[in-house]
């Protein structure tokens, strides 16, 4: 009996969240759904930019690339999506960009060219913290000044 109890206990251990301690790219390598986009400011005002049910994907490949969009699913029948256009709802609601990543133990870092729908966001590094990430769960934090930014995702396949 105790042979039995001898393997139970690494394989529990090994399914606990991996949040306490450095990640490697094996634990986000893969596809990721976006469940949840908010931004709180500190006085407490809370907002989901792509709505209660936002749509997206996180995606981080083994040879160290990234490539994450948001969109928010409500978006009114007809939109052009012309980046001239400040005023257009898709403009205002998709955010998509991609380039290489770095881990550096909970902190990732996606190095963004002129591959981005944001024009303040070119040549930049979009930093956030791992908070949480288990085998089917991601979270992802960015705290710019005033700010606390969190994405909850879940792994493409446990949607």
């Amino acid at each position: 009996m105790n042979k039995h109890i001898g393997l139970f206990i690494p394989a529990t251990v090994s399914l606990l969240p991996v949040s306490a301690q450095s990640q490697t790219a094996k634990d986000i390598e893969g596809c990721w759904s976006l469940t949840s986009f908010v931004i709180e400011r500190k006085g407490g005002d809370r907002i989901e930019p792509f709505g209660p049910k936002p749509i997206g994907q996180y995606i981080y490949t083994a040879d160290r690339h990234a490539t994450i969009f948001h969109i928010r699913p409500d978006l009114p029948a007809g939109v052009s999506g012309d980046p001239k256009s400040a005023t257009d709802p898709i403009v205002q609601t998709y955010t998509a960009y991609f380039g290489p990543y770095t881990l550096e133990g909970k902190t990732l870092t996606v190095n963004v060219g002129n591959g981005v729908t944001r024009g303040d966001w070119r040549n930049s590094k979009r930093i956030n913290t791992i908070e949480k990430v288990t085998p089917t769960e991601l979270v992802l934090v960015n705290e710019p000044p005033n700010l606390k930014v969190t994405a909850s995702l879940v792994r493409c396949s446990a949607r």
